[in-house]
């Protein structure tokens, strides 16, 4: 069963995360067909920047009551977690 989730670590004053999104569910977002075409490292690298613009638009983070910028650093297929 397809499923995301982000893992949160705050570490020597900063938070690090790192999200795991399903292939069906980024590839329904970005019109990618087949889904499996974006286990392949260049074309999610050439998809960061909307990658990052979904991340952005759908999770909010506060601290201290204000927004923390989101920045997406690396993307790493994982065909073996299928």
């Amino acid at each position: 069963m397809p499923f995301s989730y982000l893992d949160f670590r705050f570490n020597n004053g900063q938070f690090e995360g790192t999200l795991v999104a399903h292939v069906v569910d980024l590839a329904h977002d970005l019109n990618v067909d087949p889904p499996e075409l974006l286990l392949d490292p260049k074309l999610a690298e050439s998809r960061k920047s909307e990658i990052a613009e979904l991340v952005r638009a759908r999770l909010v983070l506060l601290a201290d009551g204000k927004p923390v910028e989101i920045e997406l650093m690396t993307i790493v297929p994982a065909p073996d977690r299928q």
